[in-house]
């Protein structure tokens, strides 16, 4: 079973979604795009 990487979580409050990636650049960098809309 290959990893995977947590990338974000929307909406924490309730269920919500939880966002994976398969490759550990990929969750880097979309990750930090995330984090840069949310400041």
């Amino acid at each position: 079973m290959k990893k995977l990487y947590t990338l974000h979580r929307l909406d924490r409050e309730t269920s919500g979604v939880i966002i994976f990636a398969k490759r550990h650049e990929i969750a880097q960098t979309r990750a930090r795009s995330f984090q840069k809309k949310t400041n």
